[in-house]
């Protein structure tokens, strides 16, 4: 596999045997787990909280990031940072002090991710961009109809221009129901990892062989694409 890096998204696996599918996660390739954490408020749905991450942690040895689509992401952060996450991300829209919560998670020692509904324009976030180690862009309504948007392949490669321009090594990372196809497309245009979230892959019966396939359906778009 190439160095596309790959998270998955535990919100899609089966809570019911999480500890076994962070190992099948583990053992197919990823990289990290990715825990979608919900209010309710900034999103449609309530999802996942910091006793997940713990879980995981004691699961195997995968690091854990959490994504906060979450109303005042920043009170959240110390108990994520205690439960053993070593990326967070913040919304945006989520947050009017956005620069000040990016500081306070990399304060606590861990990378800082700003994450943007597809809605919001890239230019929003033009002066947090050298506050982020990771860029998260969301390809779907985030817990809403997650039907994947064709302009996610513009804004990824945009915001490369840009960080390329601005000399910022902030990755570019894409979450929403990707197909491989879609992720060997995005990855040419400049992203530089994706949380996978796609449900038909996740909450398979044979987690590892179904990513497996995914990751050979990747590198074999990727090449053509």
């Amino acid at each position: 596999m190439n160095q596309t890096k790959w998270s998955a998204s535990v919100l899609r696996v089966s809570l019911g045997t999480l500890a076994e599918s962070a190992r099948d996660l583990e053992s197919a390739g990823c990289a990290e787990l990715h825990v979608d954490v919900a209010d309710g408020t900034f999103t449609p749905n309530f999802a996942l909280g910091p006793e997940c991450v713990e879980t995981l942690r004691n699961a195997c040895t995968l690091p854990c990031s959490a994504h906060l689509m979450t109303e005042n992401p920043a009170k959240h952060i110390n108990r994520f940072v205690e439960a053993g996450c070593s990326a967070i991300y913040v919304h945006f829209e989520a947050d009017i002090h956005c620069h000040r919560t990016l500081a306070k998670i990399r304060d606590a020692g861990v990378e800082a991710g700003l994450a943007l509904c597809p809605s919001t324009p890239l230019t929003k976030i033009e002066y947090l961009m050298g506050e982020a180690d990771r860029l998260l862009i969301l390809a779907a309504d985030p817990l809403g109809k997650e039907t994947y948007l064709p302009g996610t392949l513009d804004r990824v490669s945009i915001l490369r221009e840009n960080l390329d321009h601005m000399e910022n090594r902030g990755r570019i990372e894409v979450e929403g129901n990707l197909t491989a196809q879609d992720a060997a497309l995005l990855s040419r245009e400049g992203a530089d990892g994706f949380v996978l979230d796609r449900a038909e892959t996740l909450n398979s019966l044979d987690l590892a062989k179904s990513l497996k396939d995914y990751f050979a359906a990747f590198e074999e778009a990727h090449v053509t694409a």
